[in-house]
């Protein structure tokens, strides 16, 4: 307010770029929270139209085996996800200091 700025010039100009690290780096951390869940849509979900991947992946059994190949290969296409999003937000995620 000193140098003129409004209280939007303050917060667009001072606080939004200060505060983009933690709100990329918890948007990060959320995303591949909610991406690995596993327990709550098992429990909601009723169709297997609805299922997740993580759920779908725990699926692929027969009757007496279990599909080891296509769950190895849906674990790897899962991960997919996760790592683009971690590398397209890289730059704006910080190094903790640990003492």
């Amino acid at each position: 307010m000193m140098d003129g700025l409004s209280h939007y010039g303050i917060f667009f100009r001072i606080i939004a770029p200060l505060s983009t690290a933690i709100a990329v780096t918890l948007a990060v951390a959320f995303f591949v929270a909610n991406w690995n869940s596993y327990l709550w849509p098992l429990i909601v979900t009723q169709k297997r139209e609805l299922w997740g991947i993580q759920i779908a992946i725990a699926n692929f059994r027969g009757e007496r085996t279990v599909a080891w190949n296509l769950v190895l290969a849906a674990s790897c296409l899962t991960m997919l996800p996760t790592i683009v999003i971690f590398f397209v937000f890289q730059r704006y995620l910080l190094p903790t200091a640990t003492s």
